[in-house]
This record gives C-alpha cells, structure tokens and sequence, in this order.
C-alpha cells in the first residue's frame, strides 16, 4: 500500500520528521571551523549532508540558524574563511560530536568544550579533529538562502 502525503497540507515539524525518516542512512558531517581573528575553533555535527560531484570535487550541507534568528558560528566563520574541514565521525567520538551540537556562546572554543583535539589543517585554516580517521578539507564554493533557515 502506498500513502500520499502532500507537503503543503503539513507543518513545519511533520515535514522534517518525515524527511529525516525518509532519507536514511543519514551521513554526518563533523565541520570543523575557526575564526583566524580570534583564534577561537568551532565544531558542528550536520545531518542534511551529502557529496554533489566528483568533479570538481563537491560536498554540500544545510545549516539552521540560531534561535534567536541569526547565523550560526559555522557559517560566519565558513563566509568569513572561505573554509572548512569535514571530519568523520566515529563510533568512539561520537558522544562528543552529540555534545557538540548543543548551541553554545561564539567565544567557546568547542574543542575544548567537548573534549576533542585540534590538529592543524594541512591546505586550510580550519583545524581537524585529530580523533577522526578522515578529513575532508574544503573551500567554499557557493552559498544558498534557502527556507526560513529553521530546521
């Protein structure tokens, strides 16, 4: 049996609950970012996360906004760096990636606050997660308003 679920006729909630069921496995990117003007690192475990090409070489994610309505440190600090790292996440790491995702101030260091370690990154300004088993360092390409920016 098939059942039809029209998308207009839905809230805000609904709709994401059904896509999050719906597009499964869901791959985690663990982005790893810095404000090089204050040195202070930022982590962010993103689940609306997928490869676009291989050539060029193209990843994409989409970032909500804070709840008061602004840009999230990930972003501003992906416009303002023009970069990023993907970091893998793992079994062993992922209780910190979870603590990660909680909404803290800009000025924590999240590294430190969840208890992971920063390792230079090779071609980029953003640091690694030294206990990931693959990074993915990346430059912006492009950017997208999409949506209202809440989940």
């Amino acid at each position: 049996m098939m059942i039809g679920v029209d998308f207009a006729e839905i809230n805000k909630t609904t709709r994401y609950q059904l896509l999050c069921s719906a597009v499964v496995p869901r791959p985690i990117a663990f982005i790893s970012t810095i404000d090089s003007k204050t040195g202070i690192k930022n982590l962010a475990p993103l689940s609306f996360f997928n490869c676009v090409t291989s050539e060029p070489p193209t990843v994409m994610f989409s970032l909500t906004r804070k709840h008061d309505g602004s840009k999230k440190d990930t972003l501003v600090n992906i416009e303002n760096e023009k970069d990023f790292v993907i970091n893998h996440v793992t079994r062993e790491i992922f209780p910190q990636v979870f603590d990660a995702s909680a909404e803290m101030p800009a000025d924590e260091d999240e590294f430190n606050v969840v208890g992971l370690t920063a390792v230079a990154g090779v071609k980029v300004k953003s640091p690694r997660v030294k206990e990931s088993p693959i990074h993915i360092e990346c430059e912006l390409y492009n950017t997208m308003e999409v949506g209202d920016g809440n989940y």
